[in-house]
């Protein structure tokens, strides 16, 4: 089922309380607006006139639902905040959501859709989210020149075509190392664009930090799909570099098996560890496990785990005291509500932004942010006449920060004395050098050749109160040109 949702670029009620509306953003209340075009054009004086015309794909009805809600309601509530004080540098943002259920053949329906409507000509970008959606749509956007803002993925990050051969690692069902030569091939994506650590970057770093922490094997717990299993090569390619042993790859979906599934595959996979052990006395266990899915199925593998240690307690030889460590949609800090106890000191998750409220950085735009989230939840609820609904998580940041980057791209456009097209749109996103994002992420650095933003992240683990603790210092790798793409 695809659902699209228009929001008028009339402006809404303010429900700010004491907080002026134009506080929010820090935006000044006495913008211009001339809406004689039909694009976004420059008034000539650093100012744009007419509409921004812009799409966003989303997944509120699938597998990742629980994410996608937040995230899109990040940003919605940036792009309303906006309307409601003159836009972007005079241009109101004329915003249609479409759920597309992460099918990526419902991504084509949605964006053959868009290009059907009279406005299409006029959409200067699309906000997408997911890997299917990003991969099934770069070809598109590049041939209409849109950028796609959002999908977080390494090949994703290279605009010139990659072909490259890669050895990468892997243990065997029978415990045998092999290398398996792996072709990693793409046409190139000169309209992608993301704010955060990509997700190959990110599982290289969480390597590092299982090595800091003394950890000797890593298992990879992923599902089949390119957003996860992409990533793991990368970390355990990494991993061995730095001197871990890697791990067999346990598949687990991201939907279509319940937790009495994860279970006995968790079960039967720490069984066949200490028979292994057993026969070769040298072996070491899995003490760490890289899980690249998403927070819910993260939920199942935390408490798989902690159920398996419980039933192999008193079998020898000792499993030792497995920790697990999370992609960043595989992790929030909302996980403790539905994991519970399973969670506590066990499961670790790199965060390339600040978790929602966290002004442990001093970062000004979190306090903006949440009271952004406040206004437009009063708005909504009074709206419905339903309870206000809450997104007080680190996807309604990520969506947050996604409507950031786009509006900082606007603006440099219109700095530039261009008008806003999706050319001139990614010409000035490949112009920003350590772009300042109000600490809510790392400064975004973005090149013609390469689109790697940053290479940082924040590493936290559910504490014994079931709240987040941060585990000092943040990590930040050196972008390798030999990374680019994979």
């Amino acid at each position: 089922m695809i659902r699209r949702i228009k929001w008028s670029i009339a402006a809404l009620s303010c429900a700010c309380g004491m907080l002026a509306c134009a506080d929010i953003l820090d935006i000044p209340s006495d913008r211009y607006v001339n809406s004689s075009l039909a694009d976004g054009g420059d008034a000539g004086d650093g100012r744009c006139t007419g509409n921004l015309e812009v799409r966003i794909i989303i997944d509120v009805t699938g597998p990742t639902k629980t994410l996608g809600a937040p995230y899109l309601a990040g940003e919605q509530d940036y792009f309303r905040e906006l309307n409601e004080n003159g836009g972007i540098k005079g241009c109101p943002i004329n915003f249609v959501s479409t759920d597309y259920g992460y099918k990526p053949d419902n991504a084509h329906q949605v964006y053959n859709g868009w290009k059907g409507e009279a406005t299409w000509p006029q959409v200067v970008a699309i906000l997408g989210y997911g890997t299917p959606d990003t991969l099934g749509l770069a070809d598109n956007v590049s041939e209409d020149k849109k950028p796609l803002l959002g999908g977080q993925f390494a090949s994703l990050s290279s605009p010139d075509a990659v072909g490259i051969d890669v050895n990468v690692p892997e243990i065997g069902s029978n415990f045998a190392r092999n290398t398996l030569s792996t072709h990693i091939s793409s046409n190139g994506y000169p309209y992608n664009f993301f704010p955060f650590t990509d997700y190959s970057t990110g599982a290289r770093i969480a390597m590092f930090h299982i090595k800091t922490l003394g950890g000797k094997r890593v298992g990879y717990f992923v599902c089949d799909d390119p957003y996860c299993s992409g990533p793991a090569q990368a970390a355990r390619v990494y991993a061995e570099s730095l001197g871990l042993d890697i791990g067999r790859v346990l598949p687990l979906q991201q939907s279509g098996q319940d937790q009495a599934a994860y279970d006995a595959a968790v079960l039967q996979y720490f069984q066949q560890e200490q028979q292994h052990k057993k026969d070769d006395p040298s072996y070491n266990i899995v003490d760490w496990v890289w899980g690249g899915n998403t927070t819910t199925t993260s939920v199942q593998m935390a408490i798989s785990l902690s159920r398996m240690k419980s039933q192999l307690a008193a079998t020898t030889p000792p499993i030792p005291e497995v920790q697990l460590i999370l992609n960043n949609n595989g992790f929030s800090e909302d996980m403790y509500t539905a994991c519970g106890t399973p969670c506590v000191n066990n499961v670790h998750g790199i965060v390339p932004y600040l978790p929602y409220g966290d002004t442990s950085r001093g970062s000004v735009e979190m306090g903006r942010l949440t009271a952004l989230h406040d206004k437009w939840r009063q708005v909504d609820a009074a709206q419905s006449g339903a309870a206000a609904a809450s997104y007080k998580n680190v996807r309604y940041v990520q969506g947050y920060i996604n409507a950031m980057l786009f509006r900082l791209g606007v603006e440099a456009v219109v700095a530039q004395r261009k008008p806003v097209t999706g050319e001139n749109l990614k010409g000035a996103l490949e112009t920003f050098r350590n772009v300042d994002m109000g600490g809510l992420t790392d400064r975004l650095s973005y090149g013609p050749k390469d689109h790697r933003p940053q290479s940082t992240e924040a590493i936290f683990k559910i504490g014994s109160d079931g709240k987040i603790v941060r585990e000092p210092p943040d990590r930040t790798i050196t972008l390798e040109s030999s990374w680019l793409g994979w």
